[in-house]
């Protein structure tokens, strides 16, 4: 089933219930990136997956413009950024995810033939519960490179502004450690302030 207003209420209780899902999978993330960059021409082909009349499955699709070495071709991912992957109910077998997971690949490439795409891009956010456990991450991984998808790897990075700076510098690695300690040093053998800092880095 294609979304539209009468399936907001559906997708976005779906959003707060799958573990698979976050603020990017909400219809509001949906509209913004819809009108962010009008140059985009974007579309959304979002739908819902039902299963014996049970929604399963929450899909966001936009397709729109996007410049790929200097050629213009219609692409899935957000203005905003990369797409994001469908989110599958939570609580359901491995067996039957897998199947689901199967279903919505084969279901985003009739899409894509139709429209012409000729690219896509979806980001698995670590900021879901199910990207938050290895095990269930490890898995989502391996049903994307089934699907013929190439892997690539974003770093990210946290930083811990709870803990007072001796658990923070303790928790660094040697070398980090170091640099800091070097850095601290200059300061003060300098006679460096923060402002002066910030004035020297807006000068270069």
């Amino acid at each position: 089933m294609m979304l539209d207003q009468s399936t907001y209420e559906d997708w976005n209780t779906f959003c707060v219930n799958s573990k698979d899902a976050w603020f990017w999978h909400t219809t509001r993330w949906l509209e913004y990136n819809l009108v962010y960059r009008p140059e985009t021409h974007a579309i959304s082909h979002s739908f819902l997956l039902f299963l014996n009349g049970e929604l399963v499955a929450i899909c966001p699709i936009i397709i729109q413009d996007m410049s790929l070495n200097e050629v213009t071709a219609r692409s899935i991912s957000y203005p905003s950024g990369h797409g994001v992957l469908p989110a599958i109910a939570s609580g359901i077998a491995k067996t039957a995810s897998r199947k689901i997971w199967q279903t919505c690949a084969e279901m985003i490439d009739s899409i894509a033939e139709k429209n012409n795409v000729k690219h896509a891009s979806f980001r698995i956010t670590p900021l879901t519960e199910s990207g938050q456990n290895l095990a269930e991450l490890s898995e989502k991984l391996n049903m994307v490179r089934q699907s013929n998808y190439l892997e690539s790897i974003a770093l990210t990075l946290i930083i811990d502004l709870i803990s007072d700076k001796h658990t923070l510098r303790n928790q660094m690695r040697k070398g980090h450690r170091y640099d800091v300690k070097r850095a601290d040093t200059l300061f003060r053998t300098k006679g460096l302030t923060r402002d002066r800092y910030l004035e020297l880095m807006n000068s270069v």
